[in-house]
């Protein structure tokens, strides 16, 4: 679970196989909904509190967006337009109403889920989902290694005196880097 549209959702679609995104009528999520990242990482939509007003508009807002009538958006890695069936992908996001306090349309959520998982299996979608995902994972930990390593070797008063040539505009961040990279510091 996360909050908003940023980097961290995007981080939670590539570890994902598939990514629900909430929404919630009257909170201005109407607006919320029509960000394109909402679009590029959702495969399902719940909008949940679906007793509560303006449920009808977040519905509405979300079908106009993944039927093209906003604008073009990317949905995992593929253009889907307005007019050309040729351009949307097979899977287009469910958009689900629950009730979470009452367990209201939560079969209808998991029934979804399954479907979606039925679709990646059978695209082999779920194969190039998860070469991803351990792509990513191994990406993040060789990227934590290297930085361990990094502050292994230089002290943080130089790295802090790397710092303050930048601000003082006497170096770039490449400079920067190579000289602390390349002070010996490291093996080979």
């Amino acid at each position: 679970e996360t909050v908003g549209v940023g980097q961290a959702e995007v981080d939670i679609a590539n570890m994902a196989h598939t990514t629900i995104v909430v929404e919630a009528p009257g909170l201005g999520d109407e607006i919320q909904a029509i960000k394109a990242g909402v679009l590029e990482i959702a495969d399902i939509f719940a909008v949940n509190k679906a007793d509560r007003e303006g449920i009808n508009r977040t519905v509405m807002a979300l079908e106009m967006m993944l039927s093209g009538g906003m604008r073009a958006v990317v949905h995992h890695g593929k253009v889907m337009q307005a007019g050309t069936a040729a351009e949307t992908p097979a899977w287009r996001p469910p958009i689900v109403k629950t009730i979470a306090l009452r367990s209201d349309g939560v079969s209808d959520l998991l029934a979804a889920i399954e479907q979606h998982r039925a679709y990646l299996l059978r695209e082999g979608q779920w194969q190039r989902r998860e070469t991803e995902r351990l792509r990513h994972v191994l990406l993040n930990v060789v990227q934590e290694e290297i930085m361990d390593l990094f502050f292994q070797r230089v002290s943080e008063e130089q790295f802090q005196h790397a710092v303050a040539q930048l601000l003082a505009r006497r170096i770039d961040p490449y400079t920067a880097a190579e000289k602390l990279i390349g002070a010996g510091l490291w093996p080979g």
